[in-house]
């Protein structure tokens, strides 16, 4: 209910100060400081376009952003696995020279040369010569002092025993 009986200021004898913030002042804060924040945000923008920063990137924008990897397709696959076997059919059965000179035949030519003239004699007679190993226990010759490895190869083994007659098909004693 109103009265016009004055009104008891609550928070005083609590040492509160009773007077209300006026809000003219506050008012005139917020609307300098948006001014403010509006020319220094255009002042900026000018300045990015003067610099060359503006709307334009380095990337290429004509090509799609991929987010993954490419995925091939069924037609690409189809249309990819054709042209290279076209590409083989072509290498593998026709003459073309080469540009050290030479000719590229077809494989079937170079198979019933091989087989007529066969293949070219050995013309060095010099032994093969290897490193070996550099594991002692891996190594094939004369063994060193203090090791006792074989100088002789080994015995032919015994052939393995036939599975014939055998239904499950594993070896008999």
């Amino acid at each position: 209910m109103h009265t016009n009986e004055p009104r008891e200021i609550q928070g005083v004898e609590l040492g509160y100060d009773p007077r209300d913030i006026e809000a003219k002042g506050i008012t005139k804060f917020f609307i300098v400081f948006f001014i403010f924040a509006t020319v220094a945000f255009g002042g900026g923008v000018v300045i990015y376009e003067a610099m060359g920063l503006g709307g334009r990137s380095n990337f290429d924008t004509r090509k799609p952003k991929i987010v993954g990897p490419l995925i091939q397709g069924n037609i690409t696959t189809k249309t990819d696995i054709m042209s290279l076997r076209q590409y083989e059919r072509h290498m593998m059965t026709t003459y073309e020279p080469m540009p050290t000179g030479k000719w590229r035949i077809p494989v079937d030519r170079a198979i019933d040369l091989l087989g007529s003239r066969g293949l070219p004699p050995i013309t060095s007679d010099a032994p093969a010569q290897s490193k070996g190993t550099t594991i002692q226990q891996n190594a094939i010759g004369p063994a060193t002092a203090g090791t006792s490895a074989p100088t002789t190869p080994p015995a032919e083994t015994a052939p393995m025993p036939s599975n014939e007659g055998s239904a499950t098909g594993a070896a008999r004693p």
